[in-house]
């Protein structure tokens, strides 16, 4: 049996638009916390936050609940490539309901242009 991928979550702030959080591997109950951590740190800036789930392998419900949050907070829009592990178990949550979903990051970040006043 394989072992997963360690998990790592990374921060771009280079775009003054958005910041591009970026995990990679499972986000699970032991991972999620840590995802939160850096959501919270953006959202705390006031941020609006694009999260890259391109290189996300698994996510449960503890992920879920991390991302939900987040949406609840400030301008989200999710990055999820059509076919994805991420899709499916998206679309049978229903977070695609509550939040953008994109395919791509610059995808993210032309929609929250579209939403900015003026």
């Amino acid at each position: 049996m394989t072992e997963p991928a360690p998990f790592s979550v990374t921060q771009d702030r280079s775009d003054p638009l958005a910041t591009v959080v970026t995990p990679v591997g499972e986000i699970d109950l032991a991972t999620a916390p840590e995802l939160g951590e850096r959501l919270r740190d953006a959202v705390d800036r006031d941020d609006a936050v694009v999260v890259d789930l391109s290189h996300v392998t698994f996510i449960d419900s503890s992920g879920f609940r991390v991302l939900h949050e987040t949406a609840g907070t400030t301008s989200t829009v999710l990055v999820v490539p059509p076919g994805s592990p991420v899709a499916r178990a998206l679309a049978i949550a229903g977070l695609g309901q509550l939040v953008p979903v994109v395919d791509a990051v610059e995808h993210a970040k032309r929609h929250l242009k579209s939403e900015q006043p003026g």
